[in-house]
């Protein structure tokens, strides 16, 4: 047998839950699948990118960029580098 597993923390689980259904929101009001979409370069898509990386920085407080490169190509290229 296995060593035994510790209880999953309850607020992880429920954050990496709603991580999920916003890129899935996300991504099905401007195609493509949860894996694949980028943000619109647009007002619309600055307000989901804040609030995709408010929730990511609660994760890492190094997914922020991450993020931006992976969602917002043209904002991250725009983005100064610290």
């Amino acid at each position: 047998m296995g060593r035994p597993r510790s209880k999953p923390d309850p607020e992880r689980l429920i954050l990496n839950l709603r991580l999920k259904d916003l890129n899935r929101l996300i991504a099905h009001r401007h195609g493509g699948d949860a894996a694949t979409y980028t943000l619109p370069d647009d007002d619309a898509g600055r307000e989901y990118l804040y609030i995709l990386i408010s929730h990511y920085a609660n994760v890492d407080p190094s997914a922020p960029q991450r993020i931006i490169k992976l969602r917002s190509p043209r904002s991250a290229r725009q983005t100064p580098r610290n």
